[in-house]
C-alpha cells in the first residue's frame, strides 16, 4: 500500500470515530429512545404524504427534457465557474486540515495527500448529488436517468475547479474579484452573444488555467491558513456546540493590514482609527461580507433575463435586505473584540461604517443603471434618483434605531419605520405605474430634510 494512503485513512478513521462518539453523546443529552421512536414514525409519514403529492406532479418531465432545455443547459455551464470562484472567498474547495499539514512535514509527498483529499471531498459532494437526485424523483416523479447528465456535468466541474479554487483561496482579495469579473463578463455573453459561445468560452478558460496551475500546485501553499479553514469545518458542529453551549472560531489572520507599510503609521484623527477597526472586521469576516453582497448584486444581474416586473420586485428586495444585513454587521462589530469593551464615539463609528455601506450600493446600483439604460424611457432618472435615495434614507433609519438598542435609548422611529418599509414597495410598481418615481422624489426629499434635523446619538 502506498505509505500516503495508509497514513490518510488511518487520520480519516480516527477523525470520524471521534466525530461519530461526540455525535453520539450530543444526541443522547437531546433525544432519548421514546421520542426517537415517535420522530421516526412521524418522519416517516411526511415523506409517505410528500411522495402522493409528488404523484400529481408528473408533467414536470416533460418540461424537464423539453427542447427547450438546451439554451438553459448551455447558459447554466457558463454560470457554474462562478459558484466556484465565489467559494473561493472562503474555502479552498476541499479539507485540508492541521492534520493533513502535519503530514506534510513528514515524508510524505504532498501531491498525493493533495489528491486524496481532493478525491474524498469529491465523493462526498458526488453522494450528495445523488442523494438529491433521488429524493427529486422520488416525489416530483422525475426519472432517475434524466437528471445524471447534470450530475455528471457537476463532478466534472467539481474535478476541474478544485485547482483553480484552491489556488485562488490563497490569493489577495483584488485577484479573487478581478476572476469574478471575468466569470461575470463570460456569463454575460450568453446574454448578449450566444450560450453556445460563452460555454465553450467557459470551459476553454478553465482548461488553461489549469494547464498552468498544474505543475504549481506544490508550491507557494499557505498551509496554515488553509489548515486553519479546514479545522473550522471539521469541528464545527452545530448540534454538539448548541448541547455544550460553544462556539468554534475560525483563526482569521490580520497580515493584509500588516503587511501594507503605510498602515503603520500613526493615525492623524479618529475618522482614521474609526476606518481602520471597520477594515479590519471586513478582512477578518471578508467571506461572509462578499457573499452576502455578491448574492444581492448576482440577483440584479441574473433576474435581467425576466420580465421587467420581476426585476423592480428584485430590486425592491435588494432595497428591503441590503439596510438589513448592513446592520446585522453593525450590530456584531460592536459587540466582538476591543469594540466591545473600550469606550467609543458611536455617531463617528456609525459614520465610518456608513462610507463603506455607500461604497457597496454604489457597486449594487451598476446592474441596476444597465437595465434601465437598456429599458430607457423618460421616468428612469427619476427612477434612478428615488431607488438611491431609498436605499441611503433606509440605511440611515435601520443604523439610528440599532444605535438606540445599543445605548437603550427607548426614542422610537415608529412612523418613519413604516414609511420607510413602504417606500420600496413603489420600485415594484414602476413597470405599471413609472409616474410614481416623480411623484415620490419630493417625499422623499422632505424625509431627509426631516432626518437631518433630528438629533442622532
Amino acid at each position: 500500500m502506498i505509505p500516503e494512503l495508509r497514513a490518510y485513512t488511518f487520520l480519516l478513521r480516527n477523525r470520524l470515530h471521534k466525530k461519530i462518539k461526540l455525535y453520539k453523546m450530543a444526541f443522547d443529552v437531546i433525544i432519548d429512545k421514546t421520542s426517537a421512536f415517535y420522530l421516526s414514525l412521524l418522519f416517516a409519514y411526511l415523506m409517505y404524504a410528500l411522495y402522493k403529492e409528488g404523484g400529481e406532479l408528473t408533467h414536470i418531465e416533460q418540461d424537464f427534457n423539453s427542447s427547450g432545455m438546451w439554451q438553459i443547459n448551455l447558459l447554466l455551464f457558463s454560470i457554474l465557474p462562478i459558484r466556484y470562484v465565489l467559494s473561493s472567498f472562503g474555502s479552498p474547495g476541499l479539507i485540508f486540515s492541521s492534520a493533513e499539514y502535519q503530514l506534510t512535514l513528514l515524508p510524505f509527498r504532498f501531491s498525493r495527500l493533495w489528491s486524496m483529499a481532493m478525491l474524498i471531498q469529491r465523493f462526498k459532494q458526488l453522494l450528495s448529488y445523488i442523494l438529491i437526485a433521488m429524493i427529486v424523483s422520488l416525489f416530483i416523479k422525475i426519472s432517475l436517468i434524466s437528471t445524471l447528465p447534470y450530475i455528471g456535468v457537476l463532478l466534472i466541474y467539481d474535478l476541474a475547479m478544485a485547482i483553480p479554487q484552491w489556488k485562488l483561496f490563497q490569493k489577495h482579495l483584488l485577484v479573487k474579484l478581478f476572476w469574478l469579473a471575468v466569470g461575470l463578463c463570460i456569463a454575460g455573453m450568453a446574454l448578449f452573444v450566444s450560450p453556445l459561445v460563452s460555454s465553450i468560452a467557459a470551459v476553454v478558460s478553465i482548461l488553461i488555467v489549469n494547464i498552468i496551475l498544474l505543475p504549481k500546485l506544490s508550491s507557494n501553499n499557505q498551509l496554515g491558513r488553509i489548515a486553519a479553514n479546514g479545522d473550522y469545518k471539521i469541528w464545527n458542529m452545530i448540534v454538539v456546540g448548541a448541547v455544550t453551549k460553544t462556539k468554534f472560531r475560525k483563526n482569521r489572520p490580520y497580515k493584509p493590514l500588516l503587511n501594507q507599510k503605510k498602515k503603520l503609521h500613526p493615525f492623524k484623527n479618529d475618522g482614521q482609527l474609526y476606518s481602520r477597526l471597520w477594515q479590519i472586521y471586513f478582512l477578518k469576516n471578508n467571506d461572509l461580507v462578499l457573499r452576502a453582497g455578491m448574492a444581492i448584486f448576482s440577483m440584479l444581474i441574473l433576474l435581467q433575463l425576466l420580465p421587467g416586473w420581476i426585476y423592480y420586485l428584485s430590486i425592491t428586495v435588494a432595497l428591503f435586505a441590503t439596510p438589513v444585513i448592513a446592520v446585522s454587521f453593525f450590530k456584531d462589530r460592536m459587540k466582538s473584540d476591543i469594540v466591545a469593551t473600550l469606550p467609543w464615539d458611536l455617531y463617528k463609528y456609525r459614520q465610518s461604517f456608513t462610507y463603506w455601506v455607500h461604497l457597496t450600493g454604489v457597486v449594487l446600483m451598476i446592474p441596476i443603471i444597465f437595465f434601465t439604460v437598456m429599458n430607457w424611457s423618460p421616468w428612469v432618472p427619476f427612477q434612478l434618483l428615488f431607488i438611491g435615495m431609498t436605499g441611503v434614507y433606509r440605511l440611515r433609519l435601520k443604523l439610528e434605531e440599532a444605535s438606540q438598542a445599543l445605548v437603550k435609548d427607548d426614542k422610537k422611529t415608529g412612523l418613519e419605520g413604516t414609511i420607510s418599509s413602504i417606500l420600496p414597495v413603489g420600485v415594484a410598481l414602476f413597470s405599471l405605474y413609472p409616474w410614481i418615481s416623480i411623484v415620490s422624489v419630493p417625499g422623499v426629499i422632505f424625509l431627509w430634510i426631516q432626518r437631518r434635523n433630528v438629533k442622532s446619538i
